[in-house]
């Protein structure tokens, strides 16, 4: 018999509960970004492997989702040309 996965409320308005598992993921992807788009290291952070991350994305498409979204936000960003210091000669 298994136990049912933890919830956490997160207000005593809220009805609905938000389980554990979701809210790793939510930080997972906060992680994700914060690193470069770096999985192993934003995985580590939160607990969890880097083949669990990716088996959520294949598997959940809310994740998968939010997932796409983020590598696109890293994208973008490592698009854009970085400032050269003044400091710095060529």
């Amino acid at each position: 018999m298994t136990a049912a996965p933890k919830k956490v409320i997160l207000s005593k308005d809220e009805e609905k509960a938000v389980p554990q598992a979701r809210l790793n993921y939510d930080k997972l992807l906060e992680e994700f970004k914060k690193n470069g788009g770096n999985m192993t290291r934003a995985a580590r952070v939160v607990g969890m492997s880097r083949e669990t991350a990716y088996w959520r994305a294949k598997r959940d498409p809310e994740f998968a989702s939010k997932f796409q979204a983020a590598k696109d936000e890293i994208a973008v960003l490592q698009e854009q040309p970085q400032a050269v210091p003044e400091s710095v000669t060529l």
